[in-house]
């Protein structure tokens, strides 16, 4: 989330629960399979060396991210908590 915020891809394992959630390939990050070093390897040095993508894809991920504040998480659910009285 914190790189996200910060316009930045994130590069997740798909260990990583979120991942399903926030992360489109190619658009707001890369997920890769946990253990594979390669993968992992070539997803850094495919974005480290196009400035164009990494910027491209890091406001995508900003946008992407920006209903995930603690502040909407709270609204969200005390608005669910509220419907279920």
């Amino acid at each position: 989330n914190e790189a996200m915020a910060s316009l930045l891809p994130a590069i997740v394992s798909d260990k990583v629960g979120c991942g399903p959630d926030l992360i489109y390939p190619g658009r707001t990050g890369e997920i890769f399979n946990c253990g594979d070093v390669k993968k992992l390897s070539d997803i850094l040095s495919r974005l480290s060396s196009s400035q164009g993508i990494l910027k491209n894809m890091g406001k995508n991920a900003k946008k992407r991210i920006e209903n995930y504040y603690i502040d909407t998480v709270v609204q969200t659910t005390v608005k669910v908590v509220s419907l279920l009285k």
